[in-house]
């Protein structure tokens, strides 16, 4: 016979672990149970506001950890859980989803051979592999099944898998580098981000130079993506550049474009007909030198 676990006991643990996860699996309950008892108990679930030493602690010590993958010790010597903590990264520009996990690569390695030492394959399929024929069938049957569905419903899935990677990545548009357009990483007036280009750091440099002076409120790295939901083929959203708040606290989105290609027209187009309450200020290859001229013996760190 199980013996009850008193109230007090779930309390306490709760009250050390802050987390219902941790404290259902030290006492073998489900989550829903421990939910049901604090609930009765008057205990909230709530966690306590962060304050501004606490957001100080995780901007100076967040890359530390992420880099060791001891976010949990981080997490519980602030008496916060690891989720917690990593949204709030989030929400300062510290995460950083290309950071090498290698502890979490040779972590995982390890529990998958300790796994099948001692369990059998799920399917009997241990070992086995699919040879050049099986494949060939798999991947016909994969692009007939794609092609019954009418247009609609790719588009359909289409929109939904580009949606589901903003979600979960921020962009549709991959963090990589490429050629000599300089992208990469940049903390820039405090704010870590991803820029994918020289000119786009550079622009933020300048934008936070001109908060520092006063001519503008603040600003934004890639604030939103815009979508183009009647568009069934093509471009069918814009991550625009930055968001720029003026001092009256209006706002616009800024665009810095080099060149402009036939798809970089096609998203503006798009974006004016189904977004026109957008404004969106174009800063072009004529305007950004004549920003490099102004200001960028002014800025530090002008690349």
């Amino acid at each position: 016979m199980v013996k009850p676990v008193a109230n007090d006991a779930i309390a306490r643990v709760y009250s050390e672990t802050r987390s219902v996860h941790r404290t259902a699996a030290a006492f073998g309950l489900s989550p829903q149970t421990i939910c049901n008892r604090l609930a009765s108990l008057g205990i909230s679930r709530s966690q306590p506001e962060f304050s501004q030493d606490e957001r100080d602690r995780l901007v100076a010590e967040y890359e530390q950890h992420a880099d060791a993958g001891t976010l949990e010790i981080l997490a519980s010597s602030m008496s916060r859980t690891k989720q917690f903590l990593c949204r709030k990264a989030s929400l300062l520009g510290l995460t950083d989803i290309s950071r090498p996990k290698p502890y979490l690569a040779d972590s995982t390695r390890r529990s998958v051979i300790e796994w099948h030492k001692n369990n059998p394959h799920p399917r009997g399929a241990a070992g086995i592999k699919h040879t050049d024929a099986a494949k060939a069938i798999i991947a016909e049957k994969a692009v007939a099944a794609w092609a019954r569905k009418t247009p609609d419903q790719q588009s359909e899935i289409i929109l939904r898998g580009m949606k589901t990677k903003v979600e979960r990545f921020g962009s549709v548009a991959p963090n990589v580098s490429r050629g000599n357009w300089k992208a990469g990483w940049r903390e820039i007036g405090g704010k870590r981000n991803f820029y994918r280009s020289r000119w786009e750091a550079n622009y933020a440099r300048y934008l936070e130079w001109l908060k520092s002076l006063g001519q503008i409120k603040d600003w934004q790295h890639e604030p939103e993506t815009f979508w183009f939901e009647a568009i069934r083929r093509g471009t069918r959203s814009y991550l625009p550049d930055f968001r720029v708040w003026e001092n009256d606290g209006s706002s616009a989105l800024h665009e810095v474009k080099g060149w402009m290609d036939s798809r970089s027209r096609t998203t503006l187009q798009r974006m004016a007909k189904y977004h026109p309450e957008q404004k969106l200020i174009l800063i072009d290859k004529t305007q950004y030198s004549s920003i490099t001229k102004k200001a960028s013996s002014l800025i530090p760190g002008w690349e």
